[in-house]
């Protein structure tokens, strides 16, 4: 937040002495992909005199209007129609109106929402931007103030806040501040046994923005007192579900685990099951939180697993996510916020508590329950899978025969949904083991070739798949490599390119040999030869490449030099570059690789002048070479 705020600062210091300038850079902001710039941007055509009205309209409008309705540039929006509405011209306000009375687009929220709630949600952003519109002094149109009427008419209690409050997705107010009393609503547990019993029956209140109450306290402090009352009730087959909820969060957290499960442990057991997938997931955090340092109740651990698993979880429930407007699924994190992934991996857990040594099997009262989750007729087991797949190696150097016959033949491309949940699960964090490459050497070959099915790991394949071809790596030809690689789309080129340049970085003391036996071949046998693939990332990741060749740079340089271009941003490679001592060593590499990454950029790195002042001292001629002399004039224009 500081660095937004220095940023903001920097930007009004640079409007008040240079309004074209200032106007340039919030115009440069917008064009950035990302929601913080475009707050910056509106935050600037907030100022008087930054920004054409014609245009603001437009960047609310991109995008299906997204800028407009989302959350994440509410504040900014608001102030903006608050400052700025009223100077707008009539075909700018005509497009803004129509496009508020139009409403949010449906994708921008969840699929589920109730009806009614989805008529609210609508009504309330239609009536908050029509209102700052209103408040900013413009005389709205027929149609908008119509509609603002409507609505104010259908919910009275809607009043714009007097401290903003309504222009932020989150408002926090302490003890100090005005409206903090009046809206706080505070229901305190009792403190005895018999009353906080009868407490526990009551109905939950609606949850409002400022409700709370202190159970999850009691639970947090007065453990047995929370116990006991909730085991109270459920000897009269009283289950009160949010309360359960509650006390197994608070339960779950460090320093309360162990107790919690020493004593809730054998009651929890007891719950029925309906109870159990209504709270299925605060149950099974508190089990996964226990699994990890478990002394007691094993056998009940298990049980509760296998209970959970029986349970009749939707197939595809917690897997897919909005992101930036599009629904997205994401085995990964699917699974790990799921009950089935928390079963898995506190069986796992439980697993590598009896530190299992390489080819001793799966324990009799795990191998059952990991070949139940394996079987592909079960898709809500998906998501304990993709947590299967993250532990391949381990179950692979322990039980080998169990694992070719149940979890290897999830790989295989054949049937794509459980390929991309266990890939994905796998990637999550790939290590290299020799035997289990030539042992799903098909289906790791064949990802090549589904890299976009690869979501959010497909980066990491590109690396994983570039370290395995570094090798040396049996039964793999270098042809097959070759053929891997070259089917990675230009981005997956991008991953594989920075592999390599953090693979000669990793080698240390080891630099030159590593280049000559492991980078260079790669480089001459296996990278593709077409020029056209080349880009500025690659560029950049090249060049570090070089730079980390140390001795070997020269070489190196030759090597890719047909590869590299200006850079966008190389600051951080002229770092690196002056910091090494190769343009006193190379002087004259070192000239060709800087003419060659340095273009015509914005602004001149800092460390070009150490670079050419060492170069020169060392090879002075070189101060008369129409390269040398370009990056001097270069520097002495963009210089800061």
């Amino acid at each position: 937040m500081s660095l937004i705020e220095l940023l903001r600062d920097a930007w009004l210091a640079v409007s008040a002495n240079d309004s074209i300038r200032a106007t340039r850079i919030a115009q440069s902001w917008f064009e950035l992909p990302y929601p913080t710039f475009k707050r910056l941007a509106l935050f600037a055509a907030s100022q008087d005199g930054c920004i054409p009205s014609e245009q603001w309209v437009d960047w609310l409008l991109t995008d299906e209007a997204w800028w407009l309705w989302s959350t994440e540039t509410g504040r900014e929006v608001f102030r903006l129609f608050i400052l700025q509405a009223r100077q707008l011209e009539d075909s700018a306000q005509e497009r803004l109106e129509a496009a508020i009375l139009t409403g949010p687009p449906r994708d921008m929220y969840r699929d589920d929402l109730e009806p009614e709630r989805w008529q609210d949600l609508v009504a309330r952003s239609v009536w908050l931007r029509l209102a700052k519109l209103n408040t900013s002094g413009l005389p709205l149109g027929a149609d908008a103030a119509a509609r603002l009427a409507e609505i104010s008419n259908a919910y009275p209690q809607w009043q714009l806040a007097t401290n903003e409050r309504d222009e932020f997705s989150r408002w926090m107010s302490g003890s100090g501040d005005p409206d903090y009393e009046d809206s706080l609503d505070v229901d305190i547990a009792p403190r005895k046994r018999q009353e906080l019993v009868q407490w526990l029956t009551k109905p939950t209140p609606g949850r409002g923005p400022f409700y709370e109450d202190t159970w999850r306290d009691v639970c947090r402090t007065r453990f047995f007192h929370s116990l006991t009352a909730l085991c109270d009730l459920a000897q009269d087959s009283v289950w009160p579900a949010d309360r359960w909820r509650e006390a197994l969060q608070a339960w779950a957290e460090e320093g309360k685990v162990l107790r919690s499960w020493r004593y809730a442990a054998p009651l929890v057991q007891t719950m029925p099951d309906a109870v159990l997938q209504e709270i299925a997931h605060s149950v099974t955090w508190w089990m996964e939180a226990t699994s990890k340092s478990i002394n007691r109740h094993e056998d009940i651990l298990l049980e509760l697993c296998r209970r959970v698993l029986s349970l009749p979880f939707e197939a595809g429930s917690g897997s897919r996510f909005i992101r930036n407007g599009v629904e997205t699924y994401d085995p990964v994190s699917s699974a790990i916020n799921h009950p089935i992934g928390h079963v898995t991996q506190a069986l796992i857990n439980l697993w590598f508590k009896k530190n299992p040594n390489d080819n001793e099997l799966l324990p009799a009262d795990l191998k059952p329950i990991f070949t139940t989750l394996c079987d592909v007729q079960e898709d809500r087991f998906r998501h304990g899978r993709v947590l299967l797949g993250s532990r391949l190696i381990a179950f692979f150097r322990v039980d080998r025969p169990w694992t070719e016959q149940y979890l290897l033949p999830l790989f295989s491309w054949s049937n794509p949904a459980e390929a991309k949940a266990v890939w994905e699960g796998f990637l999550w964090s790939p290590r290299l083991y020799l035997p289990l490459l030539i042992a799903f050497k098909p289906e790791f070959l064949e990802s090549a070739n589904r890299y976009a099915e690869l979501g959010d790991h497909k980066q990491q394949f590109s690396a994983f798949l570039t370290y395995a071809a570094l090798g040396p790596t049996e039964e793999y030809a270098t042809d097959e490599f070759r053929s891997a690689i070259g089917k990675l789309p230009q981005e997956g080129l991008e991953e594989s390119a920075q592999a390599l340049s953090q693979a000669l970085e990793g080698a240390a003391e080891q630099r030159e040999d590593y280049w000559k036996n492991r980078v260079q071949p790669f480089w001459q046998q296996i990278w593709p030869k077409s020029r056209d693939l080349a880009t500025p990332r690659i560029a950049e990741s090249l060049t570090r490449l070089v730079i980390a060749a140390r001795g070997e740079f020269p070489s190196t340089l030759a090597a890719v030099l047909d590869w590299l271009q200006p850079i966008e941003h190389p600051h951080y490679v002229l770092h690196l570059l002056a910091e090494s001592g190769l343009c006193k060593r190379f002087p004259t590499e070192a000239l060709l690789l800087l003419n060659t990454v340095i273009g015509d950029q914005q602004w001149a790195p800092f460390e070009l002048g150490q670079c050419l002042d060492d170069i020169v001292q060392t090879e002075p001629q070189l101060g008369k070479d129409a390269r040398y002399q370009r990056l001097s004039e270069y520097r002495r224009r963009r210089g800061t």
